[in-house]
């Protein structure tokens, strides 16, 4: 699982530093390239969504087969030059991606129970997943910079993900044996289901929360790091490619360090979760405030760390909250929030600065961490509003610390730009 893990990831990882230099290169501005990227995540909220349910009901082996096929037209759409055709590589590749960091997951956990394996082999393995993660990045980062440079262009490098992407789905379609959910429902039975077991589970709503404010965070800084970069540094020509595979290291740094501390035995997945939100907050506020290549730099790398630590931190949750039968269901329908934020913030991307953006980021963590504490009642944001608001956050219901989590990302939202 986890060599063809890589080979599906790689496909995705080599895209990463070239997505936004290939639509510059195309001559498209800023807020051109904003509008492709939230045409991906509009189609990963709208068909991703029907997509899991899909994988639920016919076989997550279909639904990774069917990443690498969709993902595949996507990267040839990039050979285009006008922007209706990339926009619709842009939809493909929402879907696509949608599918890839939903299904394989649903499958290697319902193959783990098959197995009869315990709780502790699965979380080593999320952790495994995330170091080889990093480590398949940093290879596809240079592998891209060297396509890039035989082709001349950024294109090189999405003609090096369909290479990768035809290998991963042979290499699906031969090893891997088929798992299902629930297949008694149809698809709008799914979604109805899947929607109503989130809803009534305030551990699932507050899950649902915190994974859509961090990886909404995250997407945000992926879009903005590279124009961010370039404004600090004050040069356009920056080694990307390298840059990309040090951040990577950091990725992989931590999914080791979370494997450690969750072998140790004193930290839970859900306590570690709980300061890997707090640490990316204090992140995103370093890249917000840093004035120096140096400063920014420092800022980005310790923020991968944290998004090396949340992978197999948010993994081992999920695997044990959500019901097998809809686990690729109830996995795209946390997504619709996320896609939510990150449309919202990339649609005034042109509005203000990129250290507004990454504030706001960095407030909209700190907000998440309640939740996270609502889902596990403990840690630090419930006494710090306690003292504030004269009320114990740690007894309050999840779904009333999502509430007010929300508040505070409001407040946030409304002051950052004033400050």
């Amino acid at each position: 699982y986890l060599l063809i893990y890589s080979m599906l990831v790689a496909a995705d990882w080599v895209q990463g530093p070239y997505m936004y230099r290939l639509y510059q290169a195309y001559g498209f501005t800023l807020a051109q390239n904003g509008q492709l990227f939230i045409a991906g995540f509009a189609s990963s909220m709208v068909f991703g969504t029907v997509a899991g349910t899909l994988a639920d009901r016919f076989g997550r082996k279909r639904g990774t087969i069917l990443y690498t096929l969709v993902y595949g037209l996507s990267c040839l759409t990039k050979h285009a030059r006008d922007f209706p055709t990339l926009m619709v590589g842009r939809i493909l590749g929402g879907l696509a991606t949608s599918l890839l960091f939903t299904v394989p997951e649903s499958w290697v956990v319902a193959e783990h129970g098959r197995r009869r394996l315990s709780d502790s082999t699965l979380t080593a393995l999320f952790a495994d997943m995330s170091v080889i993660n990093g480590l398949t990045a940093i290879g596809a980062g240079w592998l891209a910079e060297g396509a890039v440079a035989a082709a001349q262009h950024p294109v090189g490098a999405f003609d090096l993900s369909l290479v990768l992407l035809i290998l991963g789905g042979l290499a699906v379609s031969l090893c891997w044996s088929e798992n299902f959910g629930d297949q008694t429902v149809g698809v709008v039975g799914h979604l109805w289901e899947g929607m109503a077991t989130v809803t009534s589970s305030p551990q699932l709503s507050a899950l649902a929360a915190v994974q859509s404010i961090f990886e909404a965070a995250m997407y945000v800084f992926v879009f903005l790091y590279t124009p961010a970069l370039q404004r600090v540094a004050g040069r356009d020509d920056l080694p990307f490619g390298t840059l990309f595979a040090c951040l990577m290291v950091a990725v992989a740094m931590g999914g080791g360090l979370a494997k450690l501390l969750l072998s140790y035995g004193k930290w839970t997945a859900s306590r570690l979760l709980v300061v890997v939100m707090l640490g990316a907050a204090v992140a995103c506020a370093g890249l917000a405030l840093a004035s120096s290549t140096h400063q920014f730099l420092g800022a980005m790398l310790a923020f991968e760390v944290l998004v090396g630590m949340y992978w197999p931190c948010i993994s081992t949750v999920r695997s044990r909250l959500i019901p097998e039968a809809l686990r690729a269901t109830i996995l795209n329908l946390f997504r619709v929030p996320l896609n939510v934020f990150v449309c919202t913030a990339l649609l005034g991307i042109d509005q203000w600065p990129e250290s507004v953006t990454l504030g706001l980021c960095g407030a909209a963590l700190m907000g998440g961490e309640s939740p996270a504490n609502g889902m596990f009642m403990r840690g630090i944001m419930p006494t710090m509003m306690g003292r504030l608001s004269g009320q114990d956050w740690s007894r309050l219901a999840p779904s009333d610390c999502v509430v007010q989590s929300f508040g505070l990302f409001v407040c946030a939202h409304a002051l950052l730009p004033v400050c």
